[in-house]
């Protein structure tokens, strides 16, 4: 009979050791699936958010010019960039939530700042420079693409991947500069 218990306990042992292994197989497996889903995830965004920043250099630098079929009324000479748009069938979970959140609620951060820019206008600006519209467009422009550089920022470390690198160029020096030069 003692041979008959030791045979259970064995046998049991095993059946627990064989579960165990499956159980941190699927878990490592489902880590690795994760992981790869949110570096995939990390890409997408940091080649949405590089063209806005990019385009937000252009808004930020745009002081307009005087259109002669308009009593030389200024206009601007850059159209605001589409706020990114983020497709829901992307694995958002697989990121973690702080930053799921910063990237997720960043359209209705540019919503916010083109109805402050709406606002100036209706209510502040005039005619034939608008420059209180201007300077506002400009502003909230250079920080949104400050905010969306600064998140790139984040997912290039936390995801490893490459800077985006071209010559000289940094734009976010640029809207750096145009931000000082607007709190002045």
């Amino acid at each position: 009979m003692a041979e008959t218990n030791s045979e259970v306990w064995i046998g049991l042992a095993g059946v627990v050791v064989g579960a165990s292994i499956t159980g941190i197989k699927d878990w490592i497996l489902e880590a690795a699936r994760k992981k790869a889903h949110a570096r995939y995830v990390a890409i997408r965004v940091v080649c949405l958010f590089d063209e806005f920043v990019e385009d937000t250099v252009e808004v930020a630098y745009d002081g307009g010019t005087a259109n002669p079929h308009d009593q030389g009324c200024y206009e601007p000479n850059v159209k605001i960039p589409s706020s990114p748009h983020f497709p829901d069938h992307w694995e958002w979970k697989s990121l973690p939530p702080e930053l799921m959140y910063e990237i997720l609620s960043f359209p209705n951060e540019v919503k916010a700042a083109d109805q402050e820019i709406s606002l100036v206008g209706e209510h502040s600006a005039g005619p034939p420079y608008y420059e209180e519209w201007f300077e506002e467009r400009q502003f909230r422009y250079a920080k949104l693409g400050k905010k969306a550089h600064a998140i790139t920022i984040q997912l290039r470390k936390k995801y490893d991947i490459p800077k985006r690198e071209i010559g000289n160029w940094k734009p976010e020096k640029k809207l750096e500069r145009i931000i000082k030069e607007i709190k002045k």
